[in-house]
C-alpha cells in the first residue's frame, strides 16, 4: 500500500537515499544534507512510501514572475523522483497530482521544467502543460574584448533578489554590476565539461555586453574554456547573447506550467534563464 504525505525536516535522510538511488550519478552535491536544507528553505516536499520506506518524492521552491507587471509568485517542482524498483506502477503520476493539489491554494502558478523524457506524461496526466522551452545557448571563452563601464552599488531589491545565490553552501555565484546592468554566474560541469555559466542577467544591453564579456574574460584566466546560458527565445536579452558569440547547443529543454489561478494566461512570451530552474 503506498502513502502518499506531506514530508519535513525528519524525511531527509529517507529522501537523500531515494536519491542515491534513483541518480546515483547525478548532481552529487544534492546528495549533501547542507545544500538539501538551502534548496527546501521555504519550500514543500512531498513523498510517496510503502512498508520498505520513500519510494517517491515530489518538492517545490519558491520562485517569482512578473505578468503584465503583476508580480507572480510560483512553485518550482523539483527532485521529482521514484525508486527505479517501483518504475511502471503510476506512482509518479499519483504524486505529482497530489503534490500539486497540496499547493495549489499557496501559490498562483506552477512551473517546471522537463529534462528527462520519461517524466513528460506523468507531468501532463497531473495537469501540467509544455508551454515552451529553452535551448541552452554555449560560447568558447576566447576572442573577448572588453566593454568598459562605471560599477555601481546594487539597489536593496536587488540584493533580496540575489539572497539565495550566496546562501549556498556548496555553488560559489560571482555578481557584477555596472550603473545600467547585473549578471549572476557561476563554474559547473555540464555533460563532463568545465564551463561558466550565465545563470541571472538584465539591463540595458550595451552594459550587460560588458558583464558578461568581463565573466568570459575571467573564466579563460582560470582556464574554463566555454560558457553557456540557458534562455528563452522570448528573454530581451536572447539577441545580447547571440551577438556576444553564444549560439544554441545541442540541449533543449521544456518549460511545464499548471496555473492554479484562473487569471494567470500560459500562452504568454516567457522570459527564462537559468534562475528560473534549480539546476544551476
Amino acid at each position: 500500500m503506498i502513502e502518499m504525505r506531506e514530508a519535513g525536516e525528519r524525511d531527509r535522510d529517507a529522501i537523500l537515499a531515494l536519491r542515491r538511488r534513483a541518480f546515483p550519478g547525478v548532481d552529487r552535491e544534492k546528495q549533501d544534507p547542507a545544500f538539501w536544507a538551502w534548496e527546501f528553505a521555504g519550500g514543500r516536499m512531498f513523498i510517496a512510501q510503502d512498508g520498505s520506506g520513500v519510494v517517491g518524492h515530489f518538492g517545490f521552491v519558491p520562485r517569482r514572475f512578473y505578468i503584465v507587471e503583476r508580480e507572480v509568485r510560483a512553485l518550482l517542482a523539483v527532485d521529482a523522483m521514484v525508486d527505479p524498483r517501483m518504475h511502471r506502477q503510476g506512482i509518479f503520476t499519483k504524486l505529482a497530482r497530489f503534490a500539486a493539489d497540496a499547493v495549489r491554494h499557496e501559490a498562483p502558478l506552477g512551473i517546471a521544467w522537463q529534462i528527462r523524457p520519461a517524466v513528460l506524461e506523468g507531468m501532463k496526466r497531473a495537469g501540467w502543460q509544455a508551454v515552451t522551452s529553452a535551448p541552452v545557448l554555449v560560447r568558447p571563452t576566447l576572442g573577448s574584448i572588453p566593454i568598459p563601464f562605471p560599477r555601481s552599488a546594487p539597489t536593496a531589491q536587488e540584493i533580496a533578489d540575489r539572497a539565495r545565490f550566496d546562501a549556498s553552501p556548496i555553488w560559489k555565484y560571482v555578481r557584477r554590476e555596472n550603473n545600467e546592468a547585473h549578471l549572476v554566474s557561476r563554474d559547473s560541469v555540464l555533460k563532463g565539461v568545465n564551463t561558466h555559466c550565465l545563470v541571472d542577467f538584465g539591463g540595458e544591453p550595451r552594459a550587460l555586453r560588458a558583464l558578461i564579456d568581463d565573466a568570459i574574460r575571467d573564466a579563460r584566466r582560470r582556464g574554463v574554456r566555454l560558457a553557456a546560458a540557458l534562455v528563452s527565445r522570448d528573454h530581451p536579452h536572447f539577441a545580447t547573447l547571440l551577438r556576444a558569440g553564444f549560439l544554441p547547443g545541442p540541449h533543449r529543454f521544456r518549460f511545464l506550467a499548471q496555473a492554479f489561478d484562473a487569471s494567470i494566461r500560459l500562452e504568454q512570451r516567457w522570459a527564462l534563464t537559468w534562475a528560473s530552474t534549480d539546476h544551476v
